[in-house]
């Protein structure tokens, strides 16, 4: 077992250096960091290393990376989902507002808020967000309005993966609008470098400026934003849960130190510490199998030499070596059945003892009311004979008329 979980270990570290290429010796240094990582978090060694292959694939190498790591690792302990799906997540979010100098921490935070505020699966969301980022960056729409503006369209369809869509779609509308799309536009706002403007400082401030300016006027707004997936967002969002924007974008403002605090919280219940446990336990058995790792090859050398002797060897030999190993087999029952009755025999000598040590520990426990009872036996005895005394001396006396 520990020979398997070292190789599965090796092979996830393995990937880094073939496939990203990175040195071996860094890769050697990655190991221990990943390991006192996995003693940490509670995460499996070997998830570790696969979410530590996106993040090193994404370019985030040295600390940057290794703290991309361990905020994905937290982030997975506190239920946002699968560690390698957050680690790719982070990354994306990373690169995309790269210019802004997001941080993993920073992007942890922001992807811990957007779940809590969203009514949507995880794994669906982490899986597509890198699909909205390169628009809604390129846009210079913060990431923090970006968040809101899903998880406030999510509170009314529950659905990631269509929310990320429609959100896309309107980003692209209102900053590629066509030319029917941009003369409305510039009545709102004069130009497009305004329009512009407005998008980058405050996303959904220019929806409901869109909304405020075009009110009552339903084909317009229609006209406006486009496209159906683009109209249901605009209206999922600031047309009807303006304020629920504002209450979630603050919270999107104020995610500083999301991660970190919930894994606090996490770290002290009890199903943590029992994860923490056989997650301590994978690292002993990885660090075991590593120590034990070159015996076990050269058994599976010896093993792979022996088999290729057998298949040189001709027919009749092998029918030999056959009859012979059949012969030693059946040795194995035979043992089976005399270490059965071994046991077994071994099992009444010793409940015979523990039968034998009880009689002797009640009659130790019985002595003192047994020596009692014969005391009080002797004297009644020593009074029946008295009284039988007494009666043969008068009945003597009686008859004979004498003492006797």
């Amino acid at each position: 077992s520990a020979v398997k979980l070292a190789s599965d270990f090796n092979a996830s570290m393995t990937k880094i250096q073939t496939l990203v290429g990175t040195s071996g010796a860094e890769v050697d240094k990655l190991k221990g960091k990943v390991l006192e990582l996995a003693k940490e978090t509670a995460q499996a060694p070997k998830d570790l290393a696969e979410g530590l292959f996106f993040i090193q694939s994404a370019g985030f190498k040295g600390s940057e990376g290794l703290e991309a790591l361990e905020v994905s690792a937290k982030a997975s302990a506190i239920g946002m989902g699968e560690l390698k799906d957050i680690a790719n997540a982070t990354t994306s979010i990373m690169t995309a507002y790269a210019k802004e100098n997001m941080t993993a921490s920073q992007a942890g935070d922001l992807l811990h808020e957007t779940l809590k505020q969203g009514k949507f699966e995880a794994s669906e969301f982490m899986n597509k967000i890198g699909q909205v980022l390169p628009t809604a960056a390129s846009f210079g729409i913060s990431f923090e309005q970006l968040g809101a503006s899903i998880a406030t369209m999510s509170k009314l369809s529950g659905d990631a993966s269509g929310s990320l869509t429609a959100v896309n779609r309107l980003m692209m509308s209102l900053n590629a609008p066509s030319e029917q799309q941009r003369e409305i536009l510039d009545k709102l706002f004069g130009s497009y470098d305004n329009l512009s403007k407005s998008l980058r400082s405050d996303f959904m401030g220019t929806l409901n400026i869109i909304f405020e300016g075009l009110k009552g006027n339903t084909l317009e707004l229609t006209k406006v934003f486009g496209g159906a997936r683009a109209v249901k967002a605009a209206f999922a969002t600031a047309g009807l849960q303006g304020e629920t924007y504002a209450q979630v974008l603050d919270g999107m403002n104020k995610s500083l130190g999301n991660v970190n605090n919930g894994f606090k919280e996490v770290s002290e219940e009890s199903s943590f510490k029992f994860n923490k446990a056989l997650s301590d336990l994978k690292v002993t058995g990885i660090e075991l199998g590593a120590i034990i790792m070159p015996m076990a090859v050269k058994i599976a050398e010896s093993v792979t030499r022996i088999a290729t002797s057998f298949s040189n060897l001709s027919d009749e030999a092998k029918k030999k070596i056959l009859m012979i190993a059949g012969a030693l087999a059946l040795l194995g029952p035979s043992m089976t059945i005399i270490g059965t009755l071994t046991i077994a025999l071994g099992k009444l000598v010793r409940m015979v003892t523990m039968l034998t040590m009880r009689l002797a520990k009640l009659m130790v426990a019985l002595a003192p009311v047994l020596l009692a009872f014969l005391k009080w036996v002797g004297i009644i005895a020593g009074v029946w004979v008295a009284i039988n005394g007494l009666i043969l001396f008068f009945k003597n006396l009686w008859e004979t008329g004498k003492f006797a």
